[in-house]
């Protein structure tokens, strides 16, 4: 399969990729200029706004606007990013910063934040945000937190660290939030490029992302690979199902980390790519707080 680029956002660094069902739009973020794009695919509409640092990922609120992981902190934001309240500074003084994450089946967003530094280290950590705000570690020895995504019974948690090269499912406890029992679920050491962003499709099976491999691979519930989506940029960073019946891939991308013979050649890189794999997704849920 191939995607084909539908929006000619040319981000810096895309990522965060997901599907308001409510609003019937698909959001994501460009981290390093720090902005919440949207597009509406019915019209072809896009928007975007300016948050006041990077932008790491941003999730709809139940109760309207987002929960925001900007660079340093956990915060809450309007609809227009007009009106932020910080909820908690995150590992300040570190060198890191906030990075990928995802809402849980029950609203809870888990992330974590990647060394912002190189070479880079392994001072990350995974945190989780509840419905009253509040904020817990739940495990660190990240280099870069990626590929946060739930399976349909919200019971595994898939988490990578990019910088090791494997996918990893950790059993979750669907009552207080927490993960546990790590296993390898997919390694990726002989693969291009390292995993990225993740989202589950309605059947269970996996899709990542890899950035510098030009690619998103669907695994199957055991790991192995079974499809595999190609798109004409090399960083691929982030997929989402979303548009009628969650029946559309979206698949944000970068231009950070290429050359500018690689940007020559790559003349889409950092648009938001989309095909039709033959596969519904999963609603994504909001954040409770």
């Amino acid at each position: 399969m191939r995607a084909e680029a539908i929006v000619a956002c040319r981000n810096q660094l895309g990522e965060g990729a997901t599907w308001s069902s409510r609003r019937g739009v698909l959001h994501w973020v460009d981290i390093e200029r720090g902005e919440l794009w949207s597009l509406d695919p019915l019209s072809g509409a896009t928007t975007t706004a300016r948050a006041p640092e990077r932008l790491g990922a941003a999730v709809e609120r139940v109760g309207g606007g987002f929960l925001l992981a900007l660079a340093s902190r956990f915060a809450l934001a309007d609809e227009d990013l007009g009106k932020i309240e910080t909820l908690a500074a995150i590992e300040p003084g570190l060198g890191t910063r906030l990075n990928d994450g995802r809402c849980d089946r029950q609203g809870r967003y888990v992330g974590g934040t990647m060394d912002d530094t190189k070479p880079r280290q392994p001072k990350g950590a995974v945190y989780r945000v509840d419905a009253d705000h509040r904020v817990t570690r739940l495990f660190g020895d990240v280099h870069v937190t990626n590929s946060i995504c739930f399976s349909p019974d919200g019971r595994t948690m898939y988490f990578a660290d990019s910088a090791r090269k494997r996918i990893l499912a950790y059993a979750y406890d669907i009552e207080t939030g927490t993960p546990s029992h790590p296993r390898l679920f997919a390694d990726l050491a002989n693969e291009a490029g390292v995993p990225d962003g993740s989202t589950v499709d309605a059947e269970g099976c996996v899709w990542n992302a890899r950035f510098g491999g030009g690619c998103v691979v669907r695994h199957a519930p055991d790991g192995r690979e079974i499809a595999r989506v190609t798109l004409a940029a090399s960083n691929a960073t982030c997929p989402a199902f979303g548009g009628p019946g969650l029946a559309t891939l979206y698949v944000t991308t970068a231009r950070a980390a290429l050359s500018e013979e690689q940007l020559a050649a790559q003349t889409r890189a950092g648009d938001l790519f989309a095909c039709e794999p033959g596969v519904a997704g999963l609603a994504e849920a909001a954040f409770a707080g």
